[in-house]
């Protein structure tokens, strides 16, 4: 797979950036992973017995959980620049992708973590 080195990635995104649209869409899409990130570590801290790394979790998880509120934040500003009906689409769109392939994912997660746990 061919690599882009960070100013490839800047001078793909500006431009495309400056469309709201696709702005709210790029910002939206790292929310969704956000909350799953932080959802996901929520579960994870339960299983760990040692303290050291269960505090370790526990900050990642509130740093995760602080992106999700920053990027909301950010999302809620195209509300406030008329943009609303554009964030509930894409909101549609995300819960719907969710909902299709979370539980899936969700199962392949919990299937590659019972195998390490058994290697272990």
């Amino acid at each position: 797979m061919p690599q882009i080195d960070p100013q490839q990635a800047i001078d793909f995104m500006t431009p495309a950036l400056r469309n709201p649209k696709v702005k709210l869409f790029v910002l939206n899409s790292f929310r969704v992973g956000e909350l799953r990130g932080a959802r996901d570590l929520s579960a994870f801290v339960e299983l760990v017995d040692d303290l050291g790394v269960k505090a370790k979790v526990i900050r990642h998880t509130a740093d995760e959980e602080y992106h999700v509120r920053y990027l909301t934040e950010l999302i809620k500003q195209f509300q406030d620049e008329g943009f609303a009906e554009d964030v509930r689409t894409q909101q549609a769109i995300v819960d719907r992708i969710n909902e299709e392939t979370g539980a899936a994912m969700d199962a392949r997660m919990a299937e590659q973590f019972a195998r390490l746990m058994a290697e272990a």
